[in-house]
């Protein structure tokens, strides 16, 4: 397997997001295959973090150059994100769900400490914020370059599959299109969750 390269992050929002279900997300030890994605989009995407064009101290990281990690906080979760198409126009990838692949006891441990009833290897990373308590993410990686070998990276994969695409989850205003994009044969490691 090889690192995704800069130019596979400096596309269009929704191919990025496409095409990153299968792949391997790696931060230090922890592996699992990319399940389920949400694209969002600039100043016109109401559910962008950039809505309105506004560039603040909580957003900055969706100017970033592509393949750029952009993590912000919701209910007490982080959600990770990367950067895509050029710099200076805000647009990212929303890693929402992944099928764990490496250290998976780790991984249970670390989702205990927010909830002791996790049993099934399903519920470890069915959300943004549970496969980040998994992966040990958190804002310490803002910036962080996932084309680059390092704490985090994400690896290629090649997999035949079919994709099924809905609406962004948790969301109060959505466009019209449909941006979440979900492995059709793996429902099992996402859901509506955080």
């Amino acid at each position: 397997m090889k690192l995704l390269q800069e130019k596979f992050y400096a596309r269009n929002t929704e191919l990025v997001a496409r095409e990153l279900l299968r792949k391997i997300l790696v931060h230090k030890s922890f592996r699992g295959k990319i399940v389920e994605t949400e694209a969002y989009f600039g100043a016109k995407d109401p559910a962008s973090r950039a809505f309105g064009g506004k560039k603040t101290k909580l957003n900055a990281g969706m100017w970033d150059g592509p393949g750029k990690v952009f993590v912000y906080t919701v209910h007490a979760n982080e959600m990770f994100n990367t950067v895509t198409g050029q710099e200076g126009e805000p647009a990212a990838v929303l890693i929402r769900a992944v099928e764990p692949w490496r250290e998976i006891g780790e991984m249970f441990r670390n989702r205990r400490i927010r909830n002791k009833k996790i049993i099934k290897i399903e519920q470890l990373c069915s959300g943004p914020g549970k496969r980040s308590q998994c992966f040990k993410i958190d804002k310490r990686l803002q910036g962080a370059d996932v084309t680059k070998l390092g704490d985090i990276f994400v690896l290629d994969n090649v997999e035949i599959f079919q994709i099924e695409s809905s609406h962004r989850i948790g969301v109060s205003r959505d466009l019209r299109r449909s941006y979440g994009f979900i492995l059709k044969e793996i429902g099992l490691y996402q859901g509506n969750g955080r």
